[in-house]
């Protein structure tokens, strides 16, 4: 038996998808033991997200699905946003530092800096410490 796939994520429904986790990002951000959400609020956080989402082009999306994508987001951001911060402190000439989209500046700043930076004063995987630079 085989099974239909679904169509790829159109970029309305990332949008949407990002809009709708920057207002629930309180509920599925916050870890259990720091506040009052539970596991049921976020569940209905994401299915919330997910309906949404589905409501954008038609095409049903489920909890599963949703989380996937948010997944692929942030890390597709992440290596978008540490690419223009290397780029930003290499010298020479070449090409001009690739430029992060609205969507891919929104999931940065949901995820904040220590995201992409890293912590300050932590030691990377290759062992060099990670220095903030000032701005």
């Amino acid at each position: 038996m085989s099974t239909k796939r679904s169509q790829n994520f159109s970029k309305d429904e990332v949008a949407g998808f990002v809009n709708e986790v920057e207002r629930q990002k309180k509920v599925i951000f916050e870890r259990h033991d720091q506040g009052e959400v539970t596991n049921q609020w976020k569940k209905r956080a994401w299915e919330e997200m997910a309906e949404t989402v589905s409501n954008v082009t038609g095409e049903r999306r489920d909890i599963q699905t949703i989380k996937k994508k948010w997944s692929d987001v942030k890390s597709l951001a992440k290596k978008k946003a540490a690419k223009c911060q290397r780029s930003a402190i290499q010298t020479g000439g070449g090409p001009p530092a690739p430029r992060l989209d609205e969507v891919d500046e929104k999931v940065v700043s949901l995820l904040g800096t220590g995201a992409i930076k890293g912590v300050p004063g932590g030691i990377d995987s290759t062992g060099e410490s990670v220095i903030e630079e000032s701005e």
